[in-house]
């Protein structure tokens, strides 16, 4: 059994790439067989272009030569694993205690909220109080 010849040639960069010399444009991220039915090249133009010609130029920045045929990718999507993992949470929700925040808790000192409402309505008094008091009666000193 006879194998057919191949020579791949990929580009691996982000434009378009052309061999001038065999009049062949590689699109950007593709694989091409330049031996393919498509191309209709003789291995003796490869291998001029390969060893002073457009492929010897841009084959280190822009293509990469392959030896074999790449590897088709499988198709993205959702497979049926054979082996189905079961996720398990580490403690049920249930078991769960509340959050208990210690600011909330009620004060010890202060019983019911009508204490409380008359402390404030004395602190709200003495802010309204003024910082001086300033009697009325008296008169300024005179020098005699």
């Amino acid at each position: 059994m006879s194998r057919k010849a191949e020579f791949w040639v990929v580009n691996i960069s982000r434009k378009d790439v052309s061999i001038e010399d065999l009049a062949v444009r590689i699109p950007r991220g593709k694989s091409c067989n330049l031996l393919g039915k498509g191309y209709r090249l003789t291995e003796d133009e490869i291998r001029d272009s390969l060893t002073n010609g457009s492929l010897a130029r841009k084959q280190g920045p822009y293509l990469r030569i392959r030896d074999y045929a790449p590897q088709a990718l499988p198709a993205g999507g959702i497979y049926r694993s054979k082996k189905p993992r079961i996720f398990r949470l580490a403690r049920p929700h249930s078991e769960k205690a509340p959050p208990i925040y210690s600011e909330l808790e009620p004060l010890e000192g202060i019983e019911l909220d009508q204490e409380f409402a008359g402390e404030d309505a004395e602190f709200a008094d003495a802010d309204r109080a003024p910082a001086l008091s300033v009697e009325e009666s008296v008169e300024p000193e005179s020098d005699d």
